[in-house]
């Protein structure tokens, strides 16, 4: 067996749109590996399992955490409109107690 053919045989093969096992399994290519090597022979290369690159990610945290910056900027802005809305909101309570009040002599004798 050629290097190639054992590739082929190593990797899984898709077969009218349904991916089929691979022939040769990881473990029966480690055995293979094992009698070439003991005999003397070399391994190829192109035949080492390839490994991957793990792209390692900061962890998600708990969303009051992230979500901290924005309500902070919210309650910041809400305070710089607070001094605003407390004025007006007096202002009309002011307005309210004196229409409630009686308005005068004439108003308490009619």
């Amino acid at each position: 067996m050629n290097v190639a053919q054992i590739l082929a045989l190593a990797r899984p093969t898709l077969v009218n749109g349904i991916w089929r096992k691979p022939a040769l399994s990881g473990r029966k290519l480690n055995q293979l590996k094992k009698v070439v090597l003991a005999e003397g022979g070399e391994w190829p290369s192109e035949l080492e399992k390839a490994r991957g690159t793990v792209v390692r990610r900061p962890p998600k945290g708990h969303k009051h955490e992230r979500q901290a910056p924005e309500k902070l900027a919210e309650r910041e802005k809400a305070m710089a409109a607070m001094d605003g809305k407390l004025e007006k909101m007096s202002q009309t309570l002011q307005e309210q107690r004196t229409a409630m009040r009686p308005k005068g002599v004439k108003a308490l004798l009619s």
